[in-house]
C-alpha cells in the first residue's frame, strides 16, 4: 500500500512538470517555463518573470494547455507577441490593440469572429490509478468518452485475495467545468471478505453498483483530473456470508463492512476542456 501512495504522488509530481511551454527571446535564447499571468510589462511564469519586450514568442504542443490558457494568449498577441502552436501561427486574423478600460468590445455577429486560433479537439479518454471498487480495488481503470457526458470505463487491480475487475458508466452533468459531479454505474467486484488464519472463508463477489461523484480537473494540467466517488453496492450473498461469520464462536468482527465504498483517483487523460 506505501509503494502505491508513493508511485501515486511521484507520477502526479512528473504531471506537474509537463505544462511547460517554449518561450523565445530578442537575443535568440529558447527557454521552457509555465506560463501563468501577464502583469503590467511583465509575463510572470511559475519559474520567475521576464519583460515583455524581451519575448518574441510562444511556442505550444500540447492543445488543452492552448485552451486552458486562451486569454493569456489573446493578451500576448495584443502585446505583438507571435504565439505557435507546433511551431505553426494560431493567428486567423490580427487582433487589434483593444483599450477595454475606456472603450466597450462590440459584440461580435457571429461566434467565428471571437475565436483567435483553433485547433483539433482530440480523442478523449485517460487512464486513471486509484483506490475503489472501481479500480479493481487496488490499480487503475481506463475511462473512454464517446461524448463529453458519457464516459465508458473498465478497471481491474488487486482486491486482497484475487484480481478484482470493474466495467460500467459515468454520466458527467457539467462537463465543461473544473468541477463536475457525475453519476455512476457499473458491474464488478464490490466485496471482499478475509478472515485472518482462516483463509476458507475467504471470497470474492461480483454484482452491480451505482454511485455518484465528482471529477475535479487538475488547476495546473486541466488534461488531468482527480476522481472521488461513493458506490453503493448490491450484494445480498456477501450480507449472508458476513451474518454466517457473525455467528460463528470461533472468528471475531474487528471492523463492520460499510454499507458504501469510496473510491478515490487520479487521472492521466487528453479529454478536451473549456470553461
Amino acid at each position: 500500500m506505501k509503494a502505491f501512495f508513493i508511485l501515486f504522488f511521484v507520477l502526479l509530481f512528473c504531471d506537474a512538470a509537463f505544462a511547460q511551454q517554449r518561450i523565445t527571446m530578442r537575443d535568440n535564447t529558447k527557454i521552457s517555463a509555465t506560463l501563468q499571468s501577464i502583469e503590467g510589462d511583465k509575463l510572470k511564469l511559475k519559474e520567475g518573470a521576464v519583460s515583455l519586450n524581451m519575448v518574441t514568442g510562444v511556442y505550444y504542443t500540447d492543445s488543452l494547455s492552448l485552451l486552458r490558457d486562451e486569454r493569456l494568449i489573446q493578451q500576448l498577441i495584443r502585446k505583438n507577441i507571435a504565439v505557435y502552436f507546433n511551431d505553426a501561427l494560431v493567428l486567423k486574423k490580427e487582433i487589434a490593440e483593444l483599450d477595454t478600460a475606456t472603450q466597450p468590445v462590440p459584440a461580435p455577429e457571429n461566434k467565428n469572429e471571437t475565436e483567435d486560433f483553433t485547433i483539433s479537439e482530440p480523442a478523449e479518454n485517460s487512464l486513471g490509478l486509484g483506490i475503489g471498487a472501481n479500480y479493481g480495488f487496488i490499480g487503475a481503470q481506463f475511462q473512454y468518452f464517446p461524448q463529453k457526458h458519457i464516459g465508458l470505463f473498465a478497471g481491474g487491480g488487486y482486491a486482497l485475495i484475487g484480481f478484482g475487475y470493474a466495467v460500467g458508466a459515468e454520466i458527467f452533468l457539467q462537463p465543461d467545468k473544473r468541477v463536475s459531479p457525475f453519476f455512476s454505474g457499473m458491474y464488478g467486484t464490490n466485496g471482499v471478505i478475509v478472515v485472518e488464519g482462516l483463509s476458507q472463508f475467504d471470497k470474492m463477489y461480483s454484482g452491480f453498483s451505482i454511485g455518484f461523484g465528482a471529477r475535479i480537473d487538475n488547476a495546473r494540467n486541466p488534461k488531468n483530473h482527480f476522481k472521488v466517488q461513493m458506490l453503493i453496492p448490491f450484494r445480498k450473498q456477501f450480507d449472508r456470508d458476513i451474518n454466517t461469520l457473525k455467528n460463528n464462536p470461533n472468528i471475531i468482527f474487528e471492523d463492520e463492512p460499510w454499507p458504501v465504498l469510496i473510491s478515490f483517483g487520479y487521472h492521466f487523460g487528453n479529454r478536451s476542456h473549456s470553461n
